[in-house]
């Protein structure tokens, strides 16, 4: 039996809302093709589990298993809430405040990408659609990976750290004899705090780099075809197909800019700002405070952080850079055949190509993410965590470098995180109102 075809070439034509009313009738026949293609990754797994991509099935719609993780998030913020405030000691209180800001940005992110889940599962199609090919076994393995990090963080502070003086703060100062019961504790707690900071943020960032990686496949795979023709077989047909195709992948990367524009934006911000926590803590603290719990949360931290901050800033800033090579080649393949075939009635497509701006992920309209921006970010990064510590070191008069206070080290995290709060409640306002009045 013939496949139902529901490519955006037989639609062409036919604006967006025409297309979805049509899938929406279609949908019972072609929806299991679908979800055994595009929706068969763990990781859009995992986000239609949370409600952050729409279901395709309609029978399982009706499901809310997004509630668990709602629910998750808030016991945590709650819980963090409620040690900040047994504990009085000033640190302990700055740092489970700076871990609260973690989780209500955790909490704005995934509110913003709800309002647009709609929107994703449609961009996901229409990639889908243009590149039915993903490489899921690789993305699956990277997934599992990211997804398996509380366990091996949570299992590691359980056992490596002091289980006596860490239960005893999650357990709201009470005391637990048992070895085991510290173990679980200790294994819960870390679990899941690092799987909403910063695993999550970390999953959104995979998933927008492998859509940008599949953007950039298809780009390159078009610029190839490009280059293959010859001036005299690049002719108006030729030419007309590579725009056609171009016109497609420009509506995916529309899509895909306005679903992840605010959670790019937070996941770069969060990431830069934790990556100098971590370097200020391994400034400024000396070998008495290398704790082992200390020692697994700086490099469990700065290692994903770093990977998400320098994976989207590679792979969205590859998109551009494809683009580039794509419409260079076009317009010299386009300008040898009017140099030696000389057509004389023949639409100049070169055109439609070249006056059109060049496309960049932005975040929030704040941020660019260029390839190039990476270098600028290890500078500002080294520059600028180098004076925040020597500003500190200044402040509190310290006159021997080994005589600084163990909690002196958070200083770093205090005000990073201080920062990335007002900067995502601001944004996030912004784009709450804009969706509320455009």
């Amino acid at each position: 039996m013939p496949r139902q075809e529901t490519s955006l070439s037989n639609v062409h034509g036919k604006n967006c809302d025409q297309f979805l009313f049509n899938y929406k009738f279609s949908q019972r026949n072609s929806n299991m093709q679908c979800r055994k293609t595009y929706l068969n990754g763990i990781i859009f797994k995992f986000f239609i589990w949370i409600g952050l991509v729409q279901e395709t099935d309609p029978s399982l719609k009706r499901r809310k298993t997004w509630l668990v993780f709602i629910c998750l998030l808030l016991f945590v913020i709650t819980d963090t809430v409620i040690l900040g405030i047994i504990h009085s000691d000033v640190v302990e209180m700055k740092v489970n405040i700076t871990c609260n800001v973690a989780f209500i940005c955790c909490l704005m992110v995934w509110y913003s990408m709800r309002r647009k889940n709609k929107r994703l599962a449609i961009a996901l199609l229409k990639l889908q659609d243009i590149d039915p090919s993903p490489n899921s076994m690789t993305s699956n393995a990277v997934a599992l990976l990211i997804l398996s990090l509380p366990i091996i963080f949570s299992v590691l502070c359980a056992f490596k750290s002091d289980r006596r003086v860490i239960s005893r703060f999650y357990a709201y100062r009470n005391e637990v004899e048992s070895v085991t019961i510290q173990i679980i504790i200790i294994s819960i707690k870390k679990a899941i705090q690092f799987f909403f900071y910063p695993i999550f943020p970390c999953l959104v960032s995979f998933l927008y780099v492998t859509i940008c990686l599949r953007c950039s496949v298809f780009i390159r795979d078009l610029t190839n075809r490009v280059i293959q023709h010859s001036p005299e077989t690049f002719g108006p047909s030729p030419q007309i197909d590579v725009l056609r195709n171009k016109a497609r992948i420009d509506d995916v990367l529309d899509n895909i800019q306005a679903v992840f524009s605010f959670p790019s934006f937070f996941v770069v911000v969060s990431s830069f700002l934790t990556c100098c926590s971590a370097l200020g803590f391994i400034l400024m603290a000396t070998k008495d405070n290398y704790s082992t719990d200390a020692v697994l949360v700086v490099v469990f931290y700065a290692i994903t952080n770093s990977t998400c901050l320098m994976g989207i800033l590679w792979f969205a800033g590859g998109v551009p850079f494809e683009l580039k090579k794509l419409k260079k080649s076009f317009y010299k393949k386009a300008q040898l055949r009017l140099i030696f075939v000389r057509p004389s009635k023949e639409p100049q497509c070169k055109r439609e190509i070249m006056e059109k701006p060049d496309f960049v992920f932005m975040g929030c309209d704040i941020l660019s993410y260029k390839r190039s921006s990476i270098f600028v970010v290890i500078g500002t990064l080294l520059t600028y965590t180098v004076l925040v510590v020597k500003e500190v070191i200044a402040t509190l008069k310290l006159e021997n470098y080994i005589s600084i206070s163990w909690w002196s080290a958070f200083v770093p995290l205090f005000i990073c995180d201080g920062l990335n709060a007002y900067f995502c409640v601001i944004v996030f306002i912004r784009q709450y109102l804009e969706d509320i009045y455009c």
